[in-house]
């Protein structure tokens, strides 16, 4: 009617949405080389695991941020070496939150690391900008575990809201499994002494890496010993050291069959008709160096021996006749 004005109400605009971004968990994890792959560990390998926590604008309560192994047991924590954090990032820990320092909420067991809780808060006002929290520990795989295990290490972050986590790709045990043998024939028959006998120990191939492997026979360090060494050659190894007089083959690191030729001189004081038999065996380690635990020590034999038969005394008669007859 007369004295009424209309206004146009125009249609409401599109409301603004804001969303909220989760943090971001970013983990790498490598293994030192002692089972000669990336991808594989050996009992008293060490396992290094870097994780970064990338916190977006805003503040996250209750957080807990964790690096741990999994699939134990067979990992343990051995280090926690880094704690850095990023300028803008605002700390409180600690049960009442009235702590600003984050190493001071760092507890550690045999198989993780734990951060918090603590009220995380990212005060730069860029909403691209991330920031972040890295942590880096190292764990070593110890004697639980065997060949064939698969570990991980695992970076995982709770809040009141929400939780993060992710997975190292699996690391495969393996282990140095060498078999010795001899090749030579079974049974050594008709020998004398100051004989020269010779008899060959040969390692098959190992699935990795063995390292410090000993050969030895060891009757020959037996003070009743019935023979002596006079030589011995290593065909198909990088390094060959003597030790221990000589009677043992020491090859750090065996990647291929290699063999041992050893020489013998049977002693002059050996009875006839006496039987002998070689006693060679072989060990090794997993690992070279350890940083953390220890390697696993393995030991072998042939599965046949060399057994020596010194002859029977001959006695030979001469009858002469004098020129009378």
């Amino acid at each position: 009617g007369p004295g009424l004005a209309l206004t146009r109400v125009s249609a409401p605009s599109t409301p603004t949405l804001f969303r909220t971004r989760h943090p971001a968990l970013a983990l790498n994890v490598t293994a030192d080389d002692a089972a000669g792959t990336a991808d594989a560990v050996t009992i008293g390998s060490s396992v290094n695991a870097s994780a970064t926590l990338a916190l977006h604008p805003g503040r996250v309560f209750d957080a807990v941020f964790r690096v741990s192994g999994l699939h134990l047991p067979g990992l343990q924590l051995a280090a926690v070496h880094n704690l850095t954090v990023d300028p803008d990032i605002e700390v409180l820990c600690g049960p009442n939150r009235n702590s600003s320092s984050l190493a001071d909420a760092v507890t550690a067991s045999t198989t993780d690391v734990t951060i918090g809780p603590c009220t995380l808060t990212n005060t730069n006002g860029n909403p691209s900008v991330s920031r972040s929290i890295r942590l880096s520990a190292e764990f070593f795989v110890d004697d639980d575990a065997n060949s064939g295990d698969s570990l991980a290490v695992e970076a995982t972050l709770s809040t009141s809201t929400v939780q993060v986590a992710t997975t190292s790709p699996n690391l495969q045990v393996l282990e140095p499994l060498i078999q010795p043998a001899i090749s030579a024939s079974t049974v050594v028959a008709g020998v004398d002494a100051n004989d020269t006998l010779g008899f060959v120990v040969g390692v098959a191939q190992s699935q990795m890496p063995a390292y410090h492997v000993q050969l030895a026979d060891t009757a020959l360090i037996q003070l009743s010993s019935p023979y002596t060494l006079t030589g011995a050659n290593v065909t198909g190894a990088e390094v060959w050291t003597p030790g221990h007089g000589s009677n043992i083959a020491i090859v750090p690191t065996a990647t291929n069959s290699f063999q041992v030729t050893y020489t013998v001189l049977v002693d002059m004081h050996v009875e006839a008709s006496r039987s002998f038999t070689t006693h060679a065996a072989a060990s090794w380690v997993s690992h070279p160096s350890p940083r953390f635990g220890q390697a696993r020590t393995y030991f072998s034999s042939p599965a046949s021996q060399v057994q020596v038969q010194v002859a029977n005394p001959v006695m030979s008669i001469v009858l002469e006749t004098d020129s009378a007859t």
